[in-house]
């Protein structure tokens, strides 16, 4: 892009901090370290319109940038993995706050001054997205009525706020740990990511949109099939029946089963098989640990099974998934 609110951002970030730059594959790492705290952003420039930025702090870190002069009609949608940030908004004085689990969106054309951010063990990642990338992904002939549905979902969001921060759904906290594992100095960890990030884009604000009809468990139950995915986790060795974690959750059978494939798009006995793959992949790539002891580790007594379902989910066995 040209000379913008992006190069404006690093270029204040260049000059006004201590700051090492280092080029990346695909993108440059700025390493700050000052008397104002101490941290890295990783820029990642997939293509014209997209940019992605992976910010990561320790201790504190306080920054800030003048917003005024821009014009550009961006969407910035967020993620914090850890630690807490507090952005001010000057002359307002309006203070938001983004904690771990936090997803947030924001418009970026505003009557904003300045923003003074203090990161606290933060580790965060965005995305800043023009209309240029809903318009080369569109037919031609279908542009112009595109282009009027996103604007008219964005004013939807923006009636009120121009920065939305709410407590990530199951499905973006699934796409942001996959964002988070991808390589990003890789040619297929990098396709991925782009794709990747365009699927958080359009989750975001697809969940935004949806009818307050739609969104029953979610709002009365998300605590609760929160809290049954984390016993769920914490046990895969002997997971619980869909009845006893009912039972422990002090809801009925038929709300946990409702509430979850609502939440997390799978059924609860769906969800457990998932997770089991996926810790499996973990401690195959992670460890020396031998199959059997892994099927044993995430609730298997039978290697055979554990391959079979290993297969389903990544058509090939886990010593071939284990040899890549």
């Amino acid at each position: 892009m040209k000379t913008d609110i992006f190069e404006s951002y690093f270029n204040n970030i260049k000059s006004a901090y201590r700051c090492k730059v280092c080029n990346e594959r695909f993108g440059e790492k700025y390493i700050l370290e000052d008397g104002l705290g101490s941290g890295s952003l990783l820029r990642l420039r997939t293509e014209e319109g997209l940019e992605i930025t992976m910010l990561e702090s320790f201790n504190l870190l306080e920054m800030e940038f003048d917003n005024r002069g821009f014009e550009e009609n961006l969407l910035e949608v967020g993620y914090c993995y850890c630690g807490e940030a507090e952005i001010l908004m000057l002359p307002s004085r309006k203070v938001y706050t983004i904690r771990a689990g936090d997803a947030f969106i924001y418009k970026m054309l505003n009557n904003v001054e300045k923003f003074q951010f203090k990161y606290k063990n933060c580790k965060t990642i965005s995305i800043s997205m023009s209309c240029e990338i809903i318009n080369k992904a569109t037919d031609p002939k279908w542009k112009a009525e595109t282009l009027l549905d996103w604007q008219r979902h964005l004013d939807m969001l923006f009636k009120k706020e121009i920065l939305i921060v709410e407590k990530a759904s199951y499905e973006v906290d699934k796409i942001t740990k996959k964002i988070d594992e991808l390589s990003k100095d890789e040619m297929f960890g990098y396709v991925s990511l782009k794709s990747k990030t365009l699927e958080l884009v359009a989750r975001l604000i697809y969940e935004k949109n949806k009818p307050c009809n739609q969104c029953g468990a979610i709002m009365a139950e998300r605590e609760k099939i929160l809290r049954a995915q984390e016993i769920i986790e914490n046990n895969l060795e002997s997971s619980p029946s869909v009845k006893a974690l009912a039972s422990q959750l002090d809801m009925s059978v038929y709300k946990l089963q409702n509430g979850f494939k609502e939440i997390t798009g799978d059924t609860v006995h769906n969800y457990i098989k998932k997770i089991r793959v996926g810790r499996a992949m973990e401690l195959l790539r992670n460890t020396d640990l031998s199959i059997l002891q892994i099927a044993n580790e995430v609730g298997y007594e039978n290697p055979s099974k554990f391959a079979q379902l290993f297969k389903v989910y990544n058509q090939m066995t886990p010593l071939e998934y284990r040899k890549l």
